[in-house]
């Protein structure tokens, strides 16, 4: 059921792109790919003394012409494991998020845009059930080389908090990017990206890292891993707060095209 979930939600984002991309005034040259992306999977399965399964899969995609970049990012994460129960095995679900990203930058020149955003994240197990956003602001690339690149987004958003306990909670927010990418080798890269969204009532903050180096081809082993601060994370169905803190670290398999 889960894993059946994340691959109707990665070919949905196929389709989307196309529909959102085929607007866009081409200028590319033949030589310049029309899509360009990576998949990764990540799977771990334990049996024995403990069973547990653990899948994380994502999915990114880039539309790039003379005027216009639109990138979208799908992803989802779930594990469970068997839990004895009166001398039988019950599976028990420990975590299941999905995330959907989307951004179209309308470049001003080489180093300025404007952007536009919307991200959606749904985890069953945090004080929000659902978490919504979408904005528009102002990009710049402090640093854009052809082995690194910094750019640099800020302006307002709104956002949508729908807690697991109490109604539906939103506010205007200060939305803050940054995003570096530094091919550092041949076969290797390095990401690194911060996003924080700041409003009176809820500050929530990314800071993600990730280590990738060809294996062969296209394929290429993944080492990534993120944490999101929640200022007020919410509370549980027994009234105790949630943790704060949440960090997720993976190792995939991906596949660049």
């Amino acid at each position: 059921m889960q894993v059946t979930k994340i691959k109707t939600a990665l070919s949905g984002a196929l389709a989307i792109t196309g529909m959102l991309t085929t607007q866009t005034v081409s200028a590319q040259t033949a030589a310049t790919p029309w899509l360009t992306g990576s998949a990764e999977l990540g799977y771990v399965s334990t049996s024995g003394n403990s069973e547990s399964t653990n899948i994380n899969a994502k999915l990114s995609l880039t539309r790039e012409t003379k005027n216009w970049l639109h990138s979208l990012t799908l992803a989802g994460i779930g594990a469970s494991s068997e839990v004895p129960n009166n001398g039988l095995s019950n599976s028990q679900r420990s975590a299941e998020k999905y995330n959907f990203n989307y951004q179209t930058d309308r470049k001003l020149d080489e180093v300025k845009s404007l952007y536009v955003f919307a991200n959606y994240e749904k985890d069953r197990f945090s004080g929000f059930d659902e978490q919504s956003a979408f904005g528009v602001g102002y990009g710049h690339k402090v640093i854009n080389k052809l082995s690194q690149q910094m750019q640099i987004d800020i302006g307002p958003a709104y956002r949508v908090n729908n807690p697991v306990q109490g109604g539906s909670e939103s506010e205007v927010v200060l939305h803050v990017g940054e995003n570096y990418v530094w091919d550092f080798s041949e076969t290797a890269k390095f990401e690194q990206f911060l996003v924080i969204d700041a409003g009176n009532d809820n500050t929530i903050s990314r800071l993600g890292f990730s280590v990738s180096a060809s294996l062969t081809g296209a394929l290429a082993l993944k080492l990534a891993t993120e944490w999101k601060q929640t200022e007020n994370p919410g509370f549980n169905a027994g009234g105790e707060e949630f943790e704060d803190l949440d960090s997720v670290t993976t190792a995939n398999i991906s596949y660049d095209f």
